[in-house]
């Protein structure tokens, strides 16, 4: 089938975009191989660019993605040893939503409603310019 690569590509990085996204892979080259902390540190940085970030804001999000990254590398190695392909991918795709949606709701307590929305906007904005350069990607490669 021509669709299943292009699926599988597209699908692959609808998960780092989720993990970037979230605060795990905001630099995709490094990868799962970086610690939970180095991740958390980098989509921190990147994250203040986009949202003026308060150190308290910063320092009360820190332990938060930490253990979300943590949560994120261990259970990418689980679900995709456990079940590596298609079925696999899409496990930890939920799996990876219910993590973001129990760190939304300790991010909640501990930022304003408008910074969750803020956090929330920048989240979309980046899977939409992951989605837009797998497209890209799937365009240049030749389907086999």
């Amino acid at each position: 089938m021509r669709a299943t690569p292009f699926l599988t590509v597209l699908l692959i990085l609808a998960v780092l975009a989720l993990a970037a996204a979230t605060g795990h892979a905001a630099d995709v080259s490094t990868g799962a191989a970086d610690s939970p902390e180095h991740q958390v540190d980098a989509y921190l940085r990147d994250l203040s660019a986009h949202i003026a970030l308060s150190p308290e804001e910063t320092a009360a999000m820190r332990p938060i993605l930490i253990v979300q990254a943590a949560k994120r590398q261990d259970l990418a190695r689980a679900r995709l040893a456990a079940n590596p392909g298609m079925a696999g991918m899409l496990a930890l795709r939920e799996d990876m939503r219910a993590v973001t949606r129990e760190t939304d709701e300790k991010l909640a307590a501990v930022l304003s409603p408008e910074r969750m929305e803020q956090l929330r906007n920048d989240r979309a904005a980046r899977l939409a310019a992951s989605r837009a350069q797998a497209r890209q990607l799937a365009e240049v490669r030749p389907a086999d």
